[in-house]
């Protein structure tokens, strides 16, 4: 989805909350005046009006957008998830690969994931299921 966000030309919140709006949970001070959160409680914007606190609602993973990545010919920025933490504990460890393959697919796209959880990413679990 186009954006005004100066630093990047696209929003891909590829994982969304069956139903509508997203989640996330917050984790430190900095989440304290997440902008997040505030789009997710007004229904104008999409957002479901749930707390980004407790246990996560169902989410879905957009395969298909994911997928489209891999044909774009005219290179971009793209903000994967804004609405959420793409290594975020709730998020199924094998939709984290599928997003990451599906950048590696496109080697035109610049892809941009911001995270409050560089841990799980940085972990040695986690980037030993990736060569498998």
């Amino acid at each position: 989805m186009p954006t005004n966000i100066e630093w990047t030309d696209l929003t891909d919140n590829i994982i969304r909350a069956k139903g509508g709006g997203w989640w996330c949970q917050k984790i430190s001070e900095g989440c304290k005046n997440c902008y997040s959160e505030k789009l997710n409680q007004n229904s104008f914007f999409g957002g479901n009006k749930q707390p980004y606190s407790g246990q996560p609602p169902e989410l879905v993973l957009d395969t298909e957008a994911i997928r489209k990545w891999g044909f774009q010919r005219k290179p971009k920025k793209h903000f994967v998830s804004s609405m959420t933490d793409v290594f975020g504990e709730w998020v199924p460890r094998f939709w984290q690969h599928e997003i990451l393959d599906g950048m590696f697919v496109a080697p035109k796209q610049i892809f941009q994931i911001l995270t409050k959880r560089p841990e799980i990413m940085l972990s040695p679990d986690f980037s030993q299921s990736l060569k498998k």
